[in-house]
């Protein structure tokens, strides 16, 4: 921005007394997880406090000076970006070491004095005798720190694997400034030039002298990142007209290499310079320096089109709206589950919602799987608001469950969208005048017949449910075309013992690929008719085992095309009605479109209806 020439040190490491090779190694199991590893030895040490220049700059970064040679360490990844771990060198087996990945329950005591017992997935630096020193990229081991009687000091400067680095770190609950640096990465090629750099530091405080040779363990070389691209693509994303000498000139000030071929320019990245991977990461350095105000305001072209709802989305806001409306509360649950929750929801083991996929690092002891039902976390969410008191709860939630197509897991799971609900209480708010009736089963079947009726599904069935969360007595399922739209009833009671529930809880499970296949039908529309009805009513005496469903499915197919209306308006078992049997009364509306029917006409299709009904033991009640 000023203009101002950045000085960068001029490392150089003036090195004395006996090589390093042959008394000191390093070496890398695993190319993947260790890019680099050098180490340098540092003899005659003098430990002591480091410059009051040095002690404010760490003060300055939050970090508390130690000593010389630990600060010089803090100082240089500071500057340059690589951590760096001391060694006693006298307290290293052999004077080697190595980066590995842990045994199973190897334990290594930390600086901080507590005993680490270690994963195969962390990584480690262990010495010639197999034994862990450090935790790699996290936390030294408390038998090789160095102190006020170390002799010599084993530099090791190395570059880890990023993603073992954070597992390690949070699975520990370690957290420091080098593993916070490891994980969002560190370029090799500077490893090199932070170890020189801490040698260079207290050689010119007079703290220590440095054995010449370098060990390096370098497998794959890091390559300088290029970026090829134009003066005017950069131009032209960011909206300016910079000319090609003052745009080279702000990208050379920021240690941007810029080399011209035949039009285009080939930009070398700063091997500092993580961040940058293509053309729009340059045009937002250019645009930095050249200042976001000076960018005048234009209007870009595009071509503008009208912002429009998927199908889906729409027949999911209509039934989150209908549920709202309702009475119901959404909410949002974790994606993940314990799959011990779905026993307490009566689930048989052989079920597939047991098929949930294991979570390698859950964010808690109480949600290792991934959901393959939204109750478990509704039943959690009703459960806590029970415990504060809060008795009426009408709740509802739209999420995906995951349900893998194999195992091992090899692929990404299928993804369904369910929405599922509980009601507890009532309807009504407590307190006067108010009263205090529960939700029944009917308040459930009518928030169903709601949601269904917005969408425009119509000419469903109902039907007993032999889902296994809810009661069998007291629970229904909307079907159409063999498809189950809704299910929905009373939960078992079992189930209410389980989550030690002392309310009856009504709840409903929706699967919206299936709605979708029915949703947003055409409306008919019919004119209103000009002739009056002829209505009838029909006691009968229905054995115990037949349902409603099944008599008026008896009733339509012996009625005549003219019933339009039928409906049961009475139920009764008691002292007038035979053992086994239930009376029940229904109300028949006939009518025609193109004239008045005559009482003759309805007289002959009840007399009809009455005679198949018979034929399943269905008789008149006298």
């Amino acid at each position: 921005v000023f203009k101002r020439k950045v000085t960068l040190p001029f490392i150089n490491v003036a090195e004395s007394g006996m090589p390093i090779q042959g008394r000191a190694a390093v070496h890398i199991s695993d190319a993947r997880y260790c890019k680099r590893f050098c180490g340098r030895l540092m003899e005659n040490i003098k430990m002591g406090r480091s410059p009051m220049w040095m002690e404010n700059r760490l003060r300055s970064n939050g970090i508390r000076p130690i000593n010389n040679i630990v600060d010089a360490a803090n100082y240089v990844m500071l500057e340059i970006g690589q951590p760096l771990h001391t060694y006693d060198y006298d307290k290293v087996e052999g004077n080697e070491l190595t980066c590995r990945f842990a045994g199973e329950k190897e334990n290594l005591k930390t600086l901080d004095g507590v005993e680490r017992i270690l994963h195969h997935t962390d990584l480690v630096i262990a010495d010639k005798a197999g034994n862990p020193v450090c935790i790699a990229g996290v936390m030294g081991g408390l038998d090789s720190e160095i102190t006020d009687k170390t002799k010599s000091v084993f530099l090791e400067a190395a570059v880890f694997d990023s993603a073992s680095v954070r597992r390690t770190s949070r699975r520990l609950g370690l957290r420091s400034e080098a593993s916070g640096r490891y994980e969002k990465g560190i370029n090799p090629a500077r490893t090199e030039m932070a170890i020189n750099r801490i040698c260079q530091l207290l050689i010119e405080q007079g703290a220590c002298t440095v054995a010449p040779g370098l060990l390096d363990e370098y497998p794959i070389k890091s390559e300088p990142q290029i970026i090829n691209t134009t003066i005017d693509e950069i131009n032209d994303y960011i909206g300016i007209k910079l000319s090609k000498n003052e745009m080279i000139d702000i990208l050379e000030s920021l240690h941007f290499s810029v080399a011209e071929d035949n039009g285009k320019i080939r930009v070398t990245v700063p091997d500092f310079r993580m961040d940058l991977y293509g053309m729009p990461d340059l045009a937002e350095e250019v645009a930095r320096v050249y200042g976001y105000s000076n960018i005048p305001i234009t209007t870009p072209w595009s071509a503008v089109t009208k912002g429009i709802m998927s199908p889906s989305q729409e027949v999911l806001f209509k039934v989150t709206d209908i549920l709202v409306e309702n009475g119901l509360s959404q909410v949002v649950n974790y994606s993940f589950m314990d799959k011990n929750d779905l026993k307490k929801l009566n689930f048989p083991e052989d079920s597939s919602v047991y098929n949930a996929i294991s979570i390698m690092n859950p964010i808690s002891d109480e949600y290792p799987d991934m959901r393959t039902s939204l109750l478990p976390g509704l039943m959690h969410t009703l459960q806590y608001n029970l415990s504060k008191k809060n008795d009426q709860v009408a709740i509802f939630e739209y999420g995906h469950i995951y349900e893998p197509k194999r195992f091992p897991l090899d692929e990404l799971p299928k993804e369904y969208s369910l929405i599922s609900g509980l009601m507890c209480g009532g309807p009504a708010e407590n307190g006067y005048p108010n009263d205090q009736r529960e939700y029944d089963f009917f308040d459930i079947k009518a928030v169903m017949e709601n949601v269904l009726s917005a969408l425009s599904i119509r000419d469903y069935k109902i039907r007993r449910t032999n889902y296994p969360v809810f009661h069998p007595g007291v629970s229904a399922e909307f079907v159409k075309n063999d498809v189950i739209l809704a299910r929905f009833g009373e939960l078992h009671p079992a189930v209410l013992d389980k989550w030690n529930i002392k309310r009856i809880v009504y709840g409903f499970t929706i699967s919206l690929p299936d709605i979708m296949i029915f949703a947003g039908a055409a409306t008919n529309y019919k004119k209103i008719p000009k002739f009056p009805s002829a209505e009838r009513d029909l006691a009968v005496l229905v054995p115990e085992q037949l349902s409603n469903e099944n008599i008026e499915n008896i009733i339509r197919q012996a009625g005549n095309k003219h019933l339009e209306k039928l409906y049961l308006f009475d139920l009764y078992q008691g002292k007038q009605v035979p053992a086994g049997f239930k009376s029940m009364a229904y109300r028949l509306s006939f009518r025609a479109s193109d004239r008045t029917l005559t009482d003759a006409e309805v007289d002959n299709w009840i007399e009809t209806i009455v005679i198949s009904l018979g034929k399943v033991n269905v008789v008149l009640r006298t």
